[in-house]
């Protein structure tokens, strides 16, 4: 039954720390800490003003504030004069300005400062005339007003559990309630807001605060602020409504982004990178790849709520794209959460172009996205069936178990083909229809055919039932038992039946890297299971450690063929002497890297959920013939367990097993889809594959955790090194992007290649500016940074990962940031090189069309970018199915803002124009509208959130048109691009008269 009733409360506007706000306001007279360094205290906080670095014109500059009150601060903000331009802003966000005075405000994560605790935040200060700032002025919690407000609480719908409601506050004031907050009790349970955010509930006692576009009320106006509600009670009630607001602001409030609307777009996104809020990082293709930060104040819960803001998004993706949410999986790690969108095309599951969102205390923190708005494009029409596709993943697995088919034939007297077919017969599929879009190919139909063994047997932990080796059935099912592979076979076109890709990654060994660790004698501390002594039987141990679910075994062979068994037989014994070196060392070792995991990050085993671990050590590869023998100097992860050869003492170093175990933690964390389909870890070939070898690399040191120059070797400890992050190219592997392998040994060169994410790995965690940076937060960056991986990430994917893992989990200041940065540009791992141009005009400046024309990429043409023909390719053409992006005109807005942006992909040597048109008055030959446009056009290169110089080196590539001038194209500069790359800035500020639009450049 719906019942409406309405309470009306009148107060004042709270003032519960008034009186400490009210004394922070005068500051005392600010000490000299060190060099560059001011302290500043006020009542209830300090201020630590440093300057760490100076340049030319430029200075850095890190603020710490320390809360030295007995109450929280809350949403903090501070208002001062900075004495220059603020730019590259970290860990705090510009609200507002006014010439060089500015208030930084919080971001979000750090929007409390408990007493006692400090927060930093940093920026690169230019044109500075200021030795240190005059003052600190804190805007935050609640302040004195002198008027009141109302409150309406309104019950819309009620319903036997719940209700559905709003609240209203009418600002009865002659001034705006800015910044507000508003705090009451009530029996009600709230579990949802709008156009409000909860901050604060407990016992009853709820704190809303407002949204960026409900932050300020105007005088005699209201704000609503609807809710959803269980209930305990049949009356719904509320009550004790208290609101607190902003000190106020010494200037007015900037523009509201649309993104409180939930539109978030190109140009939306712009404003943030010029902001300082977020980072951009875009794909060759000038596609989305990271957004590094907060780029949207909707909350999100759950996977709807994910599914809204990446729809609210959809803009950026590509323009049929649609996010529904149960095509979102969800999954925990440390204090964030990851939201993981995995495509469809008509129904068709994509493989590859997931899309991550990445959200903490329910704020949006950043994006990952490997979607290709190519797969929309997709030839969706099937010509063969899932039989066909079966047959051919059959043929492929059989080729590779041809000797297992020669042994079959000798054991069953068959000729060799029927004990192939016996195999084959041996195997069960399962086919399904996908849109593949795999690392380095465009997106294709194809069948994913996973091959699996039929024959089953059983396993009671210790040995095999039923065993007959004579028997042609058990040998197959014991040879065959680990097959789980998938194939992706193109399903149409000129490449129909073609294999795209082979995950045959579980049933092959990865090379692997080895320490030989205690050996030779040094006692190890591990544990065991132990089982008291029965009739005619004495004292029992086996090497299970059940606390970690940690398993050992040694390998098992069949008799005369040698045909290795995994996992074998668990190593036991009758007195608790154990003999079998390996053994002790991989359990050892194996409960070390699992105390790593676990007591770093909570991840309980590979799985984070107490998978049990099985090791074997001692194994050999497979031996068809009697005489000769095969000693395995390897180890691997099959996708069920860790296997360590008998040769090289691997199962005893930390690394190896800590490499192996990453491999075994990656196909956890990285993952698509649910249910049955479902596909782990980074693709193992190619970039993704290199990056999982990497990956591994790097926690499997972290795990060993050693020091000095030992720390970057890779089995320094073993026979030889394998691999050296300090200088890979000792042991032939490429220290630069432009020397990658790209052939098809090696899996498209994983192991080979990982040299160079190893390298900046290497170079990042030795750079003085991260001196302050220990190994374990190190580990946690690249540890949390697989959340933000999909299956088909490549290098540049895992640069923006470490980047936003570093600055939102890691809190990196600037100067460290750009540690990280500089060391993926050290080893060719940049961002693509490309020049932003982004007008932006004030509301009611008519329709202004930006016009760029520059050389043409194979001829010795011009292009002309523009309204007109917005996306200008590679290819040379302005319409391309299978080209990327030269140049195009990447936002355009047709509203009378004129918002638009103007990008150059490839950055041909020649001259570049850009124009402004004034389209509305094109027939105007004297019109004075477009000079008095208060137009802004900026240039900026790359995902820099600084405007490029111009050829003095000092004024920024910043242009407004002259308010005198008569004219409805406006040549507003050109761009020189030498061969050598040098790039030139050239301001041109001409004004004439054109007509039509296609003509200008001409």
């Amino acid at each position: 039954m719906e019942q409406k009733y309405k309470r009306k409360t009148k107060r004042i506007l709270s003032g519960v720390i008034a009186a400490s706000m009210t004394a922070a306001m005068f500051p005392a007279f600010p000490a000299m800490a060190a060099e560059n360094t001011h302290v500043y205290s006020f009542a209830g906080y300090d201020v630590e003003y440093s300057v760490t670095k100076e340049w030319d014109n430029a200075r850095t500059v890190e603020v710490k504030v320390t809360n030295t009150g007995d109450k929280p601060i809350k949403d903090w903000a501070f208002s001062y004069n900075a004495g220059g331009e603020i730019s590259s802003l970290w860990n705090a966000a510009v609200s507002d300005k006014a010439d060089t005075t500015y208030i930084i405000k919080n971001n979000s994560w750090n929007y409390e400062i408990e007493p006692q605790e400090s927060v930093n935040f940093g920026y690169t200060l230019t044109g500075a005339d200021a030795d240190m700032p005059e003052d600190f002025k804190l805007l935050s919690d609640s302040v004195e007003a002198a008027a009141g407000f109302d409150i309406q609480f309104n019950i819309t719908e009620s319903w036997d559990t719940g209700v559905k409601g709003e609240i209203v506050i009418i600002n009865t004031q002659e001034s705006p309630i800015d910044d507000w907050r508003l705090e009451f009790d009530s029996d009600l349970v709230i579990d949802k807001l709008w156009d409000g955010k909860m901050i604060g509930s407990a016992d009853g006692h709820y704190s809303v605060a407002c949204e960026k576009w409900t932050s300020s009320i105007p005088a005699g106006g209201s704000q609503t602020i609807g809710f959803t509600a269980s209930k305990s009670q049949p009356e719904a009630n509320a009550s004790n409504f208290a609101l607190s607001c902003s000190s106020g602001k010494i200037f007015a409030q900037s523009e509201v982004s649309d993104a409180g609307t939930g539109i978030i777009d190109d140009e939306y996104l712009a404003k943030l990178v010029s902001d300082g809020t977020v980072n951009v990082i875009r794909n060759e293709n000038g596609e989305i790849s990271t957004i590094d930060g907060k780029f949207t104040d909707e909350t999100v819960n759950n996977e709807q709520d994910a599914a809204n803001v990446l729809n609210h998004a959809s803009g950026i993706f590509s323009s049929d794209f649609t996010a529904d949410a149960e095509d979102i999986s969800v999954s925990v790690s440390d204090d964030e959460t990851f939201y993981r969108y995995a495509p469809s095309v008509n129904g068709i599951k994509v493989y590859g172009g997931q899309i991550i969102l990445a959200v903490r205390n329910s704020e949006v923190t950043g994006l990952t996205s490997s979607y290709d708005r190519k797969i929309e494009e997709v030839n969706l029409t099937n010509d063969i069936s899932d039989e066909h596709a079966s047959q051919l993943a059959l043929d492929s697995l059989m080729e590779s178990v041809d000797d297992i088919a020669q042994a079959v034939s000798e054991k069953s007297g068959l000729d060799k083909s029927e004990a192939a077919q016996l195999l084959r017969d041996s195997l069960t599929t399962d086919a399904m229809l996908v849109v593949y879009s795999g690392a380095n190919s465009d997106p294709e139909l194809a069948w994913v055919v996973s091959v699996k063994n039929k024959l089953q047997f059983i396993d009671d932990g210790d040995t095999k039932v039923n065993i007959d080796y004579d028997d042609v059935y058990d040998y197959i099912r014991y040879v065959l038992h680990d097959v789980d592979n998938k194939y992706f076979i193109c399903a149409n076109g000129d490449k129909a039946g073609q294999i795209l890709y082979e995950d045959t990654n579980k049933t092959k060994w990865t090379q692997a890297s080895a320490e030989a660790v205690d050996l030779l004698g040094v006692n190890r501390s591990f544990s065991v299971e132990y089982k008291e002594p029965g009739f005619l039987s004495s004292a029992k141990y086996r090497m299970k450690d059940t606390g970690r679910n940690i398993e050992t075994y040694t390998t098992s062979f069949i008799p005369i063929l040698g045909t290795p068994l995994l996992p074998g037989s668990m190593l036991q014994s009758k007195n608790n002497t154990w003999t079998n070196a390996a053994g002790v060392s991989a359990h050892a070792n194996m409960e070390k890297v699992y105390d790593f995991y676990n007591n770093n990050f909570g991840w309980d085993s590979f799985d984070g959920e107490g998978a049990l671990i099985k090791a074997t050590v001692d194994y050999r590869a497979p031996l068809f013939i009697i005489f000769g023998n095969t000693e395995y100097y390897n180890a691997f992860w099959n996708g069920e367990q860790f296997v360590f050869g008998d040769l090289g003492d691997l199962a005893g170093a930390v690394d190896v097993v800590g490499h192996e175990y990453t491999h075994a933690v990656i196909d956890y964390k990285v993952f698509e889809g649910d249910g049955d389909y479902i596909s782990r870890g980074l693709e193992y070939k190619d970039e993704p594959g290199a990056l999982n070898e990497a990956y591994a690399d790097i926690l499997g040191t972290f795990a060993e955790g050693k020091t000095g120059a030992d720390k970057w070797l890779l089995g320094e400890d073993s026979l030889m090194p394998i691999r050296s992050m300090e200088d890979p190219s000792l042991y032939d592997q490429p220290e630069n992007y432009n020397d990658r392998y790209t052939g098809d040994e090696d899996n498209g060169g994983v192991h080979y290649n990982s040299g160079i994410i190893n390298f900046a790995a290497y170079k990042m965690m030795t750079d003085e500016r991260t001196q302050q940076i220990t190994d374990e937060e190190w580990a946690n960056v690249f540890y949390m940074s697989l959340n933000r991986l999909t299956t088909t990430s490549d290098f540049l994917d895992a640069r923006g990962a470490i980047l936003c893992t570093a600055k939102t989990s890691g809190g990196f200041n600037f100067e460290q940031l750009q540690a990280v940065k500089d060391a993926f540009d050290s080893v060719g791992v940049t961002e693509p090189d490309c020049i932003h141009i982004v007008l932006s005009c004030p509301e009611g400046s008519g329709y202004l069309d930006s016009h760029l024309t520059g050389p043409a990429v194979n001829s010795d043409g011009r292009f002309h970018v523009s309204f007109l023909g917005r996306n200008y390719y590679q290819d040379g053409t302005y319409m391309s199915d299978n080209s990327v992006f030269a140049a195009e005109l990447a936002y355009d807005d047709s509203s009378s803002y004129c918002h638009e942006i103007t990008s150059i992909y490839s950055l041909t040597p020649g001259d570049y124009c850009f124009y402004l048109h004034d389209y509305a008055n094109r027939e105007e030959t004297r019109s004075t509208a477009l000079s008095k446009s208060g137009a802004v056009v900026s240039v900026y290169r790359g995902s820099s959130d600084t405007p490029m110089k111009l050829s003095d080196g000092v004024t920024d590539a910043v242009f407004t048109p002259t308010s005198t001038k008569t004219g409805n194209l406006w040549s507003v500069f050109w761009i020189h691009i030498e061969q050598n790359g040098e790039i030139t800035i050239v301001p041109k500020d001409n004004y004439s008269n054109h007509i039509w639009a296609e003509t200008i450049g001409d």
